[in-house]
């Protein structure tokens, strides 16, 4: 708020706030991803802690007994969110192929 000009108004409204979730690194579905993963891009995928909020991820696993697998394909300068958000025609390709490994690596079969 002190970055506001002193005749500009902001309002903020909270919405409420959803618990957040984890899930087992050695959670078999996990390792399937790597697997698929590391086929497309060439290396291990890196498993990280986020502080993104998609409420519906926890409510899977409080309501249905579900994990959700996240994975992102964008790159650090994209810009995730804002008025000049971009993502490379690449990325968006290696991850659709990704998730076809993915999907394959999900059903015990191999993705080539």
């Amino acid at each position: 708020m002190e970055r506001l000009r002193p005749d500009a108004k902001a309002e903020f409204k909270y919405f409420g706030a959803s618990p957040g979730f984890a899930i087992s690194p050695d959670a078999t579905f996990l390792r399937a991803a790597q697997t698929a993963l590391a086929a497309e891009f060439g290396k291990p995928a890196a498993l990280i802690g986020c502080g993104a909020s998609i409420p519906v991820v926890e409510a899977f696993k409080t309501y249905l007994g579900l994990d959700t697998l996240l994975a992102g394909f964008g790159l650090d300068d994209d810009r995730i969110h804002s008025p000049n958000e971009k993502f490379e025609l690449a990325c968006f390709h290696r991850g659709t192929r990704a998730h076809a490994r993915l999907l394959a690596a999900f059903a015990g079969k191999s993705s080539g």
